[in-house]
C-alpha cells in the first residue's frame, strides 16, 4: 500500500528551538488535518484493528526507536569518528561526484501506467498560510 502524506512537525528542530515562527493557530490547524491521526481513525473505526492494539504498537515503537537512540549515544556501543579521519571524507557523497545515486524502483505492476499512481502524480498538495490552504 503506498499513503501519499503532507506530514507537519509540530514542535521545533531541537530543544533550543521555541518554534515561535508559527502561531498557535497554524500548530492548531494542523492537528485538526493531522494525516496520521485521521488514518488511525479509519482502519479503527473500519474495524481492522482496535484502538487499544494501535495505542500499544506505537508503545512498542516508541520503545524501539528510544533504544535505538540510547545505543546511537553510547560511546560504547557507537564510538565517534574524529572530524579529521579519512574515514568521514572517504563515506561522503559531497566529496565527489555521484553519477546516478539511485535506481528507478521496479514493480510487478507497471507503475507508469496505473492509473492510481498518475493521480497522485498529479494531485495538488495544500499546506496553510494566514490560515487559509494554499497549493505547493
Amino acid at each position: 500500500m503506498l499513503l501519499d502524506t503532507i506530514t507537519y512537525r509540530y514542535s521545533g528542530h531541537s530543544p533550543s528551538d521555541a518554534s515561535s515562527y508559527r502561531t498557535a493557530e497554524e500548530v492548531q490547524q494542523w492537528q485538526a488535518v493531522d494525516s496520521l491521526q485521521a488514518y488511525r481513525q479509519r482502519i479503527v473505526d473500519a474495524g481492522v484493528v482496535e484502538g487499544e492494539a494501535m495505542d500499544e504498537a506505537q508503545r512498542d515503537v516508541q520503545e524501539i526507536v528510544f533504544a535505538m537512540f540510547c545505543l546511537a549515544a553510547d560511546l560504547e556501543a557507537s564510538p565517534r569518528v574524529p572530524v579529521s579521519s579519512e574515514l568521514v571524507s572517504s563515506v561522503m557523497f559531497s566529496n565527489g561526484h555521484v553519477e546516478k545515486s539511485m535506481t528507478v524502483p521496479r514493480t510487478s505492476a507497471g507503475c507508469r501506467r496505473e492509473s492510481q499512481v498518475q493521480q497522485i502524480r498529479g494531485k495538488v498538495r495544500t499546506a496553510f498560510q494566514d490560515g487559509k490552504a494554499v497549493p505547493r
